[in-house]
């Protein structure tokens, strides 16, 4: 996210870390695939996707509006010296909080190595710091696969992949007060964030 002009977050690293349970529906996906376990998965996942060189959110509308460019937006000139807000910089994180909820497939009843996959899951996403348009809310989907090898009765050691594809509603063009506004006070927006993700990892998983 940025201003002044718009400044993306190209960072292709970062970390996360999560929790989550695995409720049991069936051990058999309702007779369709004896030895399947059909689950529902709920998870709760913080991450951080890395960080950017850009204006601050934050300091820099506290400057404009100091400046009084908040009058340009509705059609006066703007104060001399708000140009000076563009100077206010710094190391930005963007950092997401995902709320999921998945059907789970885990086939192998009985054995220690359980192989598992996602087919499609419901994600939930609060991100910081707030798009352009100040939007923080966003929705996805989630498709995930990984194996749980059982090293004692009722603990597992796990590994996992998922993608995370959202659906960006973070956009400005979901904001048309906040992009007009914008426009009229000459800044630029980032008009196309992609908040699309892969993570791996490792678990370690409880039995109960």
């Amino acid at each position: 996210t940025g201003l002044l002009p718009a400044v993306k977050n190209t960072s292709d690293d970062g970390w996360y870390f999560g929790a989550g349970f695995d409720f049991l529906l069936s051990r058999d996906t309702l007779g369709l695939l004896p030895g399947t376990w059909a689950l529902a998965e709920l998870g709760l996942e913080f991450r951080n996707l890395g960080a950017s060189e850009t204006h601050l959110l934050g300091p820099v509308a506290e400057c404009l509006l100091l400046n009084g460019l908040n009058n340009a937006v509705n059609g006066a000139a703007p104060v001399p010296g708000a140009v000076n807000c563009t100077g206010i910089r710094g190391e930005q994180n963007l950092m997401m909080l995902t709320v999921s909820a998945s059907p789970k497939l885990k086939f192998n009843e009985g054995g220690k190595l359980r192989p598992w996959i996602i087919p499609a899951g419901l994600d939930l996403n609060v991100v910081s710091p707030p798009s352009d348009s100040t939007n923080y809310l966003d929705i996805g989907v989630q498709f995930a696969g990984g194996l749980d090898y059982e090293i004692m009765p009722g603990i597992t050691l796990g590994a996992d992949i998922r993608y995370h594809l959202s659906a960006d509603l973070t956009d400005p063009e979901y904001n048309a007060a906040a992009v007009q506004a914008a426009r009229n006070a000459g800044l630029s927006l980032n008009t196309d964030p992609n908040l699309d993700t892969w993570t791996a990892g490792v678990s370690l998983g409880i039995g109960f």
